[in-house]
């Protein structure tokens, strides 16, 4: 998955949606597969993941 598209579609994913994780999974596996860890922590900052979902950094950017 592209890093924009992933970017995106977390930004645009509602904040009571009703099952966030696993669309969030989906998305960040995919992103790390194709991208690596630096690719995912970016999209979790830029999409402020750890303040709307409770989604922490991956291993090895895990810095807070």
């Amino acid at each position: 998955m592209d890093v924009d598209k992933a970017t995106q579609i977390l930004k645009d994913l509602a904040d009571d949606h009703a099952y966030p994780a696993m669309v969030i999974d989906r998305i960040l596996i995919d992103l790390q597969r194709a991208h690596g860890h630096a690719a995912v922590n970016q999209v979790i900052d830029a999409c402020e993941l750890t303040r709307r979902f409770g989604i922490r950094k991956v291993w090895p950017d895990a810095k807070r």
